[in-house]
């Protein structure tokens, strides 16, 4: 598996391999949100890329204590975080709204939060890929900053010191 240096979270590569198995007809549901975090320009712009980094892990050990043992967290590009939570359809709301929260920061004049989109595997996505187009499609329906991007099997990891 590979690990982002700053988050200690897996990377883009882990994500889909853990997205491969989860889509398995007889895999459990399991609930997978895409977060992109907004305000991180303008938080780096005045604190420094140091400070954007530390932010970062202090975001991504939020994240991780909110998500728990049963899940896994990802950071497949520079401004994403990803979970991949084992929980049946009734759990989805509480599970997001915990993982949004521990995502906000306020660092006068700066705030940075994460715009979310999610879905529930395999129940509605049977390959990784449209897994991840699903959330990302969701994610941008509900982000007005959203960088214009969208995802291809060809895509490639964000360099981790960006």
């Amino acid at each position: 598996m590979s690990i982002d240096p700053i988050t200690r979270f897996g990377t883009r590569e882990s994500l889909i391999a853990a997205l491969v198995e989860a889509v398995e007809p007889e895999s459990p549901p399991a609930l997978l949100a895409v977060f992109d975090l907004e305000g991180l320009d303008e938080y780096q712009a005045l604190f420094g890329s140091l400070a954007a980094n530390a932010l970062l892990s202090r975001l991504a050990g939020r994240l991780f204590e909110v998500i728990g043992p049963a899940g896994s967290c990802f950071r497949p590009r520079a401004y994403e975080f990803a979970v991949l939570v084992p929980s049946p359809i009734s759990e989805v709301a509480a599970v997001l709204d915990a993982a949004a929260s521990a995502l906000r920061e306020r660092a006068a004049p700066v705030s940075v939060a994460a715009a979310w989109g999610a879905a529930m595997v395999p129940e509605e996505a049977t390959d990784a890929m449209d897994a991840l187009i699903l959330a990302d499609e969701r994610l941008a329906s509900n982000a007005p900053r959203r960088r214009s991007r969208r995802r291809r099997a060809t895509d490639t990891p964000p360099d981790p010191g960006a």
